[in-house]
């Protein structure tokens, strides 16, 4: 596995973020406008998921941010 700077990875999961988002926007047209059962069901499914990953990455965010706070007390002594 590379490894990123923190940057790199940040701008990475911001990327990521953006990208559910965009895909959450689809799956919500879909249920709105089609009537398709099987269809929206599908969509339902794949939308909770993405609010799943958005939690998670959310939360990574904070206990990232969190880390970083920690971690600055010890250089800035």
């Amino acid at each position: 596995m590379e490894d990123f700077n923190h940057d790199e990875s940040k701008a990475r999961l911001n990327v990521l973020r953006k990208q559910v988002a965009i895909l959450k926007e689809c799956f919500q047209v879909e249920i709105k406008y089609f009537n398709d059962e099987e269809t929206s069901r599908l969509c339902r499914n794949s939308l909770t998921s993405l609010e799943e990953l958005e939690d998670f990455l959310s939360n990574s965010r904070d206990k990232e941010q969190q880390a970083w706070e920690e971690n600055a007390r010890y250089f800035l002594v």
